[in-house]
């Protein structure tokens, strides 16, 4: 951690964060590095926040604005106003923002709760989820949720990405809660369910292959921890096209479950 203090000191010497151009160096970091990307995190205003996960994930305000139910105007208006570093306890500014705009962007930029909507928040790792804790989030079936999402996109006339949050029952883990904080990720080709793995036990081989076995559709799953906090998220890729592979920064071949597990049990 020492050295990732020194690093990132560097950095911010090096590197003028307030500059987009620069934060397109993250993505590098985001892979590379994932605990100087946090650290990044936690040290800097939720305005760089929201532009680096922007980066990460290739939204613009106007995208960003649809996908939470808002508008680029708002924001970019959120953006501009919460440009604070947090390390100054003394500044205080009064936001006007709707409470749900602040859950929804938690969940499409992927960020805990508290990183965006507290500007004073310390860094901590944390295992809360109360973004997905609202009578809004829906359940249900791992299976309902794949099928629901393949029908959709097969019907569409006109794609739109999207992005929401999901309580998915939990039918594999045994040492997870009945359901499951889940993040899905709908693009014009293939789409991402993204689950929240809480207890490290639960990242064994026979669950995962039992759940990859099931799903009936063509899929690839990759484990990667969580930003921010302390669990490991499982990513399940499906394509609409069999023949179709997406290209995604954060989804690399060495992430792939069967990479990082095999050799575990060898």
């Amino acid at each position: 951690m020492i050295k990732g203090e020194i690093d990132f000191d560097e950095y911010l010497k090096k590197r003028n964060i307030h500059r987009t151009e620069k934060l397109n160096e993250l993505r590098h970091i985001f892979n590379e590095k994932p605990t100087l990307f946090n650290l990044y995190l936690a040290k800097v205003s939720i305005t760089i926040r929201v532009m680096a996960m922007k980066v990460i994930f290739d939204f613009t305000n106007e995208e960003l604005g649809r996908i939470v139910k808002s508008s680029g105007t708002t924001i970019g208006e959120f953006i501009k106003q919460n440009n604070v570093r947090n390390i100054n306890k003394n500044v205080y500014k009064q936001r006007n923002f709707l409470p749900e705009l602040i859950y929804n962007l938690s969940i499409v930029l992927d960020l805990p709760h508290r990183y965006l909507a507290d500007t004073n928040a310390e860094y901590k790792m944390i295992n809360s989820f109360v973004e997905y804790d609202r009578t809004t989030i829906e359940s249900k079936s791992l299976f309902e949720l794949v099928d629901e999402i393949i029908t959709k996109m097969k019907n569409s006339l006109d794609f739109r990405r999207t992005i929401y949050g999901v309580k998915v029952e939990n039918d594999f883990f045994k040492f997870e809660k009945s359901f499951l904080n889940t993040r899905v990720d709908i693009r014009e080709k293939f789409f991402t369910v993204e689950i929240h793995i809480e207890n490290e036990a639960s990242i064994e081989y026979s669950a995962l292959f039992i759940l990859e076995s099931s799903l009936k559709v063509k899929s690839e799953m990759f484990i990667r921890k969580a930003i921010l906090r302390e669990n490991n998220k499982l990513y399940i890729l499906i394509p609409l096209d069999d023949s179709f592979k997406p290209d995604i920064l954060h989804l690399q071949e060495r992430f792939l479950w069967r990479n990082l597990l095999l050799p575990q049990i060898k």
